[in-house]
């Protein structure tokens, strides 16, 4: 399920990450401004702090394989994103 996760996001962070590269200059790149990024470091703050907060309030739900599965995916996929990031600006500045 992980991986799929990531797949996902890294497919998604690919295809918009292309529109956000505006130059490169040596080693230094410069993106336009966009929201994804920030909502994806939130939405993974979000879910680390929520994961935290049921642990300590309602551990067996935590444990049980539904939560695991949603909150993994739920993670995975914005991390995916970054991933993704990070692999179209190596690729676009050769």
């Amino acid at each position: 399920m992980a991986a799929l996760a990531y797949g996902i996001g890294i497919f998604f962070g690919m295809r918009w990450q292309k529109g956000w590269i505006i130059s490169f200059q040596g080693r230094t790149v410069e993106l336009q401004g966009e929201w994804i990024t920030l909502s994806a470091m939130m939405l993974i703050f979000t879910a680390g702090f929520v994961n935290g907060f049921l642990t300590d309030t309602l551990p067996e739900l935590t444990k049980s394989a539904l939560f695991l599965v949603f909150f993994t995916a739920f993670t995975c996929a914005p991390a995916g994103q970054f991933l993704a990031r990070a692999i179209t600006t190596l690729r676009s500045s050769r």
